[in-house]
C-alpha cells in the first residue's frame, strides 16, 4: 500500500513539474494562459510536494503580475523567497525576490519593495538571472523616479539596460531605453531624451514589434508635446489615430484629449474634448466628460468640474441600466472627494507650517551644536595642555630633585675636603660658615627624600586603611557614607585628587567620578561589578566613553585606567 501511495505521488508530482514547465514557458509571450494553466491544475499542484508547490506559487504571481492582477498578501512568496534561499539556484532567487518586491510595490509597501529589490540585485550568479535583473533594476528607477530623485532612477535605468543587453534580451532593452529616455526629460536634459526614444522606436521596429512601436511613439508624442512642440506631438501619433470616420475622427480627438489631459495642459484638454464631443457616441462622450471633470479637479477649478461630472453623469443616464445604477451615487461621492481634498489641503497647510517650524527647530540645534562643539574643543585643548603641563611639572620636578641632591652632595664633599684643610689656610669664621652650609645641604637633600617617603608612606597607610580594606573586600557592600570616606582618603593621599579631576574636566559626572576613584583605590573590574550595578561589558563601555569624551578620540578602558593611575 505504501509502495503503491509512494508511486502514485512520485507520478502525479511528475505531472505537475510537466504542466509547471509548460506554463513557464508561455510566461512570456502568453501570460494569459500561462494562469489559465496553474490556475486550472491549482489543486493538484497545491497536493504536490514543496518543490512543485514553492514553483506554483512562484509561476502564478509571476503569471498575475504579467495579467495586471493586483496582489494584496505576501505570505506565500516570503515562504517562496525563504525556500529558495536555501535550496534554489541563483536564477530562483533573483525570480522570487523580484515577485516579493512586485507584491510589496501592489501594495504600496515602497520601502520594503525597495530593500527585497536591492537583495535581488546582491545575489551573485553566472548571468542566468541578468533577465530579471534588469527588470528589477526599472522598478527600483520607478521607485526612485516616484520620489523625485531622477539622477538614482537614471542609474537604475541604465543599469538595467546593462543587464538586459547581457541578457540579449531585445524586449527588456527597448523598455529600459525607453525608461531612460523618460528619465532625461524628467530632469530636462531633452536632447538626450529624444535620442534614447528615437533609439527605442529602431530597436521596436527591428524586432516587428508593433505593438511596442505604437506604445513609444506615444510616449514620443507626450515628449513632443510637454516641450510644446504640439504639430510633432500630432504628427509623431501612431496611425491608427488619423480616421476618415466621425468615429475615428473622435477617437483621435479623445488620444488627444487624454494626452493634454495627462500633461496638466487644461485648455488644449478642454478643446480636444468639446471637438471630441461633437461627433462622438454617448459613451465617447461621457469619458471625454470625465476627462475633462479630472483636468479642472487637478487645476483647483471645483464649480468647473462639478459641472463636468454632473454632464458625466448625465450621459451616463442615458446608457444601459447598469450605467445608471453604477453611477447613481456619482455627485455624492465627487462631493465626499471635494470635503475630503479640502480637508487635505487644509492638512498640507499645517503640513507646511509645521515643516518650517521643524527647520527653525533644526537650525537652532546645529548652531547650538556647533557652538557647543567648538566650546568643547577649547575645553578638550585646555585639557590637554593642562594634563602635559602636570606630567611635564611631575617629571622636572623628580629630574630636579635627583639633580639637586647629586649637586648637593657634591658641594658636600668639596665643603667636607676644604674643612680638612689646616687652619692657617682658611679662617675659624670660613670653617664654620662652610660647616653650617654643608649641614643645610644635608637637611636639604634629607627633605627631598623625606617628601618622597612621605607620600610613599601616605599610600602605604591608604592601602592599609580601613576604609581600603572594605572595598578590597569581596563580600562587603560599601555605603555611600563609605565612598566619601574613600574619596576624603584619595584626596588627602594623591592631594586633592577629585577636585584635581574636576579641574581638569568639568563635566564629569558624579558616576564617571566614582568610576576613577574605584580604579585609583585599585580595584579590578571583577571587583567593581561586584560592588555595583556595573556589568563587566557595560562598565568597560563607560570607561571607554568616558577616556573619549576626555581626550575627544577613540580609547579602551586600560587607556583611562593608565590616566586615572598616573594623576
Amino acid at each position: 500500500m505504501l509502495a503503491f501511495m509512494s508511486s502514485y505521488s512520485c507520478s502525479s508530482d511528475k505531472e505537475a513539474k510537466r504542466m509547471l514547465a509548460l506554463a513557464d514557458s508561455l510566461l512570456e509571450t502568453m501570460p494569459d494562459s500561462s494562469l489559465a494553466i496553474v490556475r486550472r491544475d491549482s489543486l493538484m499542484f497545491e497536493k504536490a510536494g514543496k518543490e512543485v508547490r514553492m514553483h506554483y506559487y512562484l509561476l502564478r504571481n509571476e503569471a498575475e503580475d504579467k495579467c495586471f492582477v493586483t496582489h494584496s498578501s505576501d505570505s506565500a512568496m516570503l515562504e517562496v523567497v525563504e525556500y529558495y534561499n536555501r535550496h534554489g539556484n541563483s536564477l530562483q532567487k533573483v525570480r522570487a525576490l523580484y515577485e516579493l518586491g512586485r507584491i510589496y510595490s501592489d501594495m504600496k509597501l515602497t520601502a520594503s519593495a525597495l530593500s527585497v529589490y536591492e537583495d535581488a540585485l546582491s545575489v551573485e550568479d553566472n548571468g542566468s538571472a541578468d533577465a530579471y535583473k534588469s527588470r528589477v533594476c526599472g522598478w527600483i528607477g520607478k521607485i526612485y523616479e516616484e520620489m523625485s530623485l531622477y539622477d538614482k532612477s537614471l542609474n537604475s535605468f541604465r543599469q538595467g539596460y546593462r543587464y538586459a543587453e547581457k541578457a540579449n534580451n531585445k524586449l527588456d532593452m527597448i523598455y529600459s531605453m525607453m525608461y531612460i529616455a523618460n528619465g532625461n526629460a524628467y530632469i530636462g536634459n531633452n536632447k538626450e531624451a529624444l535620442k534614447c526614444y528615437l533609439i527605442a522606436a529602431d530597436m521596436a521596429k527591428n524586432i516587428n514589434d508593433d505593438n511596442m512601436h505604437s506604445v513609444i511613439m506615444e510616449e514620443l508624442a507626450c515628449f513632443y508635446a510637454d516641450q510644446g512642440l504640439y504639430d510633432k506631438a500630432l504628427k509623431t501619433l501612431p496611425p491608427r489615430a488619423f480616421g476618415k470616420s466621425l468615429k475615428e475622427k473622435t477617437e483621435y480627438y479623445m488620444v488627444k484629449t487624454s494626452l493634454f489631459s495627462s500633461l496638466g495642459k487644461l485648455d488644449s484638454t478642454v478643446y480636444y474634448a468639446k471637438k471630441g464631443m461633437e461627433h462622438g457616441t454617448t459613451e465617447m462622450k461621457m469619458y471625454l466628460c470625465l476627462d475633462v471633470a479630472k483636468s479642472y479637479e487637478e487645476a483647483g477649478m471645483q464649480a468647473e468640474a462639478i459641472e463636468y461630472y454632473r454632464q458625466f453623469s448625465k450621459y451616463g443616464e442615458s446608457l444601459s441600466g447598469d450605467y445608471i445604477n453604477e453611477y447613481r451615487d456619482f455627485i455624492d461621492n465627487v462631493d465626499l472627494k471635494m470635503k475630503a481634498e479640502r480637508r487635505n489641503l487644509e492638512l498640507a497647510k499645517e503640513k507646511m507650517h509645521l515643516v518650517i517650524l521643524i527647520s527653525v527647530i533644526v537650525i537652532v540645534v546645529v548652531l547650538l551644536s556647533v557652538k557647543a562643539l567648538i566650546h568643547y574643543k577649547k575645553r578638550k585643548i585646555q585639557f590637554r595642555e593642562q594634563q602635559e603641563r602636570l606630567e611635564r611639572y611631575w617629571k622636572e620636578k623628580n629630574e630636579k630633585d635627583l639633580l639637586n641632591i647629586e649637586k648637593n652632595k657634591e658641594r658636600i664633599k668639596a665643603l667636607e675636603e676644604k674643612l680638612s684643610l689646616s687652619s692657617e689656610e682658611i679662617s675659624e669664621l670660613q670653617r664654620h660658615i662652610m660647616k653650617t652650609e654643608a649641614e643645610m645641604l644635608q637637611k636639604s637633600n634629607e627633605h627631598i627624600l623625606l617628601e618622597s617617603e612621605h607620600r610613599k608612606a601616605l599610600i602605604s597607610e591608604f592601602e592599609h586603611s580601613d576604609i581600603y580594606a572594605l572595598y578590597h573586600d569581596a563580600n562587603s557592600q560599601p555605603s555611600k557614607k563609605d565612598f566619601y570616606t574613600l574619596e576624603s582618603a584619595l584626596n588627602k593621599t594623591y592631594k586633592d585628587f577629585t577636585y584635581r579631576l574636576k579641574e581638569l574636566y568639568p563635566d564629569i559626572s558624579a558616576q564617571e567620578i566614582w568610576i576613577c576613584c574605584m580604579i585609583k583605590t585599585g580595584l579590578t573590574s571583577k571587583e567593581i561589578c561586584n560592588i555595583s550595578s556595573f556589568r563587566p561589558n557595560s562598565l568597560g563601555m563607560a570607561r571607554a566613553r568616558l577616556y573619549q569624551k576626555i581626550f575627544n578620540e577613540k580609547g579602551s578602558a586600560t587607556d583611562l585606567d593608565r590616566f586615572i593611575r598616573s594623576l
